[in-house]
């Protein structure tokens, strides 16, 4: 049995920036942040602490937002069932054939939160949440649903998410 909690959604870095980058920028549409909050609070969504590192990365109001308001949901990603899954996700992308070296490379970087994000959601058995999309073509970097697909394990967009939670933050 897995040590890991179980949350429906767990949210790749890429939905917090370009939410906050664009759509939902925090002076535009604070609801979107609050209703991520409620959400997390409802144990609906979460994060990895590999996507918490990214974003700790940058020096903006995100970063902020994320250490004063939704630090607690980044989930620890060091047990053992998450890191074997982790190995098995980064075995499968060394041996994929259709990915240049350097595309493997900087998806096995530590660092790198894609590998870790699909790993916690095989563990927790949760719907990956990345505005990244399926693209069977590329070669120069793996998609998050290219390993998602391997792996069957569901994955949908930040607006696919929201309708699912009834999450409106414009009303």
């Amino acid at each position: 049995m897995s040590q890991v909690s179980k949350f429906n959604y767990i949210l790749d870095t890429n939905v917090f920036i370009e939410a906050y980058n664009s759509y939902y920028a925090f002076d535009l549409v604070p609801k979107f942040w609050q209703m991520l909050i409620v959400q997390a609070q409802l144990g609906n969504v979460r994060s990895i602490d590999h996507v918490l590192r990214e974003i700790n990365s940058g020096d903006d109001d995100l970063q902020r937002w994320v250490v004063s308001e939704f630090n607690q949901w980044f989930e620890n990603t060091e047990q053992h069932d998450i890191m074997k899954a982790y190995s098995q996700i980064i075995d499968w992308s060394s041996d994929a054939g259709n990915y240049t070296d350097k595309a493997k490379n900087e998806f096995a970087q530590f660092e790198n939160a894609d590998a870790w994000v699909v790993a916690y959601a095989l563990v927790a058995k949760s719907v990956v949440v990345t505005l990244e999309k399926l693209n069977d073509n590329v070669t120069k970097r793996i998609p998050i649903p290219n390993a998602c697909e391997v792996f069957n394990i569901k994955y949908i967009n930040t607006f696919e998410m929201m309708r699912q939670l009834h999450m409106m933050p414009l009303e």
